[in-house]
């Protein structure tokens, strides 16, 4: 069995151990259905208080700039949006599962901050794509690294150790460091992670896309690269600066998502660290 089937063999076992918060398949179930209403929705969030909590907070945040103060669940979602607090929703429920504080090198805020970027990010690109689902578009985005999660959890040394060679050689992503350390990325990681938890197979098909042959017949797939493509750029000027390079083609789009940098940087910190 070559190192791509141990790793996988490796993420459905993890997902099958009983020390899963309890609730995650109804919630996860709850929470990918498509039809369900922001009322509905409030009301089954009302069982999982540490969720409800932050999404209230989300929605009085400068990211959703409420006219007054919202104090209701169900005020929360409508405000939000019914997409935005599922997909932020999931992302709450499979942070619990992991606990990449194993690796060292692992930063949380890093990692959270482009993780709702590129959700931000996807949904910016799809004006050029009329024909992608924004909602599928944008919970791909938010999940586009879920990947590293599961390896900095349960591989931190070998994770630890790209992301070290990856600190050391700027040139180089850190999909071919992980690939180097353990024969797979987290791109191929989180596909198979996100096929694990049930997520809609779309979803995963797109998280594990950026590692696959090119499709650029796919819409949503192409939208879902440059998403990814378009948030490393806008936190790459931030560690720099602003000094970077930036094709003509992209400049409205990264310029727009350059200005909800700091609200994103703020959602993040409510969500998962206060």
């Amino acid at each position: 069995m070559n190192k791509e089937n141990l790793l996988q063999q490796e993420i459905q076992q993890d997902l099958n151990l009983p020390v899963l918060p309890s609730g995650i398949s109804y919630l996860l179930r709850i929470l990918n259905n498509d039809d369900i209403g922001y009322s509905e929705l409030a009301d089954k969030l009302e069982k999982f208080p540490s969720i409800a909590l932050k999404i209230v907070a989300i929605a009085n945040s400068a990211w959703a700039a409420p006219a007054t103060p919202i104090t209701s669940l169900r005020g929360a979602c409508a405000r939000v949006g019914v997409q935005v607090v599922r997909s932020i929703s999931i992302a709450l429920t499979v942070a619990q599962v992991f606990d990449p504080t194993r690796c060292p090198l692992f930063k949380a805020k890093t990692f959270w901050i482009s993780a709702l970027l590129t959700a931000e990010s996807a949904s910016i690109c799809i004006q050029d794509n009329h024909n992608v689902c924004p909602d599928t578009a944008r919970l791909a985005g938010l999940f586009h690294n879920i990947g590293l999660l599961w390896l900095a959890t349960h591989k931190p040394l070998e994770t630890g150790n790209a992301i070290a060679y990856r600190q050391k050689h700027p040139d180089s992503t850190l999909a071919e460091a992980l690939t180097k350390q353990l024969g797979m990325d987290l791109y191929i990681t989180g596909g198979y992670l996100a096929s694990y938890i049930e997520l809609p197979e779309v979803i995963a098909t797109l998280i594990a896309s950026p590692s696959l042959a090119a499709h650029d017949s796919d819409p949503l797939i192409s939208n879902h690269r440059q998403a990814i493509l378009l948030a490393s750029l806008v936190l790459e000027a931030a560690d720099n600066g602003g000094n970077i390079d930036v094709n003509d083609s992209d400049r409205e789009h990264f310029e727009q998502l350059a200005r909800k940098l700091p609200d994103i940087q703020s959602m993040a910190q409510a969500l998962f660290f206060c």
